[in-house]
């Protein structure tokens, strides 16, 4: 079997690199010379496409192909030819061998932000490849542009997993292969071609990093491949999901959201009880509605954090927060010296009492009143 470690100088794995190609990007070969429509153009200026094959000897690089030697565990070498696509429109003719042939599974393949980060950060860039057998698609975004390589055996597969369509060396030190997943959607190769040119392209949008970015593009594909029939329904519940992670670990995420998505007062409340602090980044209109000011902090009581500066003198905006969460008491502004208040937070949540003020820490009789 192939080595695939990681070497020095120019090399990846076992593949070779000729130091002048390192820097440059495979040449074009035109798929099609159709009259472009909407996406058409999706495909020639959002899509990089790249076919990967494995060939007995080194050829002549050109301005359409670039060869990568490959050694194996036994010491015998082979060559990966690398032929760029310069498409107007899906590449069916590229993979017309392949196209009625169904999807058998998928695996998420994850490249940490930093070695050492917890496994739950968001903090990471997401790729798939889709395994048609022995066909392999390989679908990446780097910013706006959708990369796309697909080739047979497994040579190919590993070349896949180590470099991009742009030729670039992954960060192997920073990647994580996890489960493959089994398609029984019965998907066919013309299926996902057929998705891609009409509602992967028709809601393309430019790179956001809470709306519209490498893991937004993974879980599309996922949806698709697992559940064909409802993939273009469930886009922006994907979406709106993806934005929801986001503010798990930033409650900035939320001013990335679409307008609608901000005003949207079921978005906000889900974004609190991920995040207290991204009640902060709420539009005004909902933050000055004392209704749903007391519906957060009924919910999620730490969201106290964020409500304006008036409401920390409604007491009873402070009892619905204290009373969902003890902790809230701190946040509560002159209210903390509310007996009233104070006394309702211990009630339920004994330990409570830390963030109640010092003088009223003593009185046995407080939470009884």
């Amino acid at each position: 079997m192939p080595s695939c470690l990681c070497g020095d100088g120019a090399k990846r794995g076992n593949v070779y690199v000729e130091p002048e190609l390192q820097d440059s990007l495979p040449g074009v070969i035109v798929d099609s010379t159709s009259v472009l429509d909407g996406s058409s153009r999706w495909w020639q200026s959002m899509v990089h496409c790249v076919k990967v094959e494995e060939v007995g000897l080194k050829g002549e690089d050109t301005n359409t192909v670039q060869f990568y030697q490959f050694c194996g565990d036994d010491g015998t070498n082979s060559f990966v030819k690398m032929t760029n696509l310069v498409l107007t429109r899906q590449p069916e003719h590229a993979l017309m061998r392949h196209l009625g042939m169904p999807v058998q599974a998928f695996v998420e393949l994850r490249q940490a932000f930093w070695t050492l980060q917890p496994q739950s950060w968001i903090t990471y860039h997401a790729f798939i490849v889709i395994d048609v057998n022995p066909l392999f698609i390989f679908l990446e975004r780097k910013s706006n542009q959708l990369e796309m390589m697909f080739g047979c055996g497994l040579i190919p597969f590993l070349f896949m997993k180590e470099f991009r369509a742009t030729g670039v060396r992954r960060n192997l030190q920073a990647y994580k292969e996890h489960s493959t997943q089994k398609v029984t959607s019965k998907v066919l190769v013309r299926d996902l071609l057929e998705w891609m040119d009409g509602p992967l392209a028709r809601h393309w949008e430019p790179y956001d990093l809470f709306s519209s970015n490498c893991q937004h593009l993974v879980l599309e594909v996922q949806r698709f491949l697992l559940n064909p029939n409802t993939a273009d329904c469930d886009r922006s519940q994907s979406a709106q999901e993806a934005l929801l992670a986001a503010v798990e670990f930033n409650p900035l995420a939320v001013q990335g959201a679409p307008e609608a998505l901000r005003h949207n007062r079921a978005f906000i409340l889900a974004a609190a009880a991920k995040n207290p602090e991204a009640l902060a980044y709420a539009p005004e209109p909902l933050l000055q509605d004392r209704e749903f000011i007391l519906d957060i902090v009924s919910s999620q009581g730490l969201a106290l954090q964020g409500v304006p500066e008036e409401f920390l003198t409604d007491r009873d905006v402070a009892l619905a927060a204290v009373q969902q969460s003890g902790d809230a008491l701190q946040f509560a502004g002159p209210l903390r010296w509310d007996r009233r208040v104070v006394s309702a937070a211990l009630r339920r949540h004994p330990q409570a009492l830390r963030h109640a003020p010092e003088e009223m820490r003593s009185e046995r009789d407080l939470v009884l009143e």
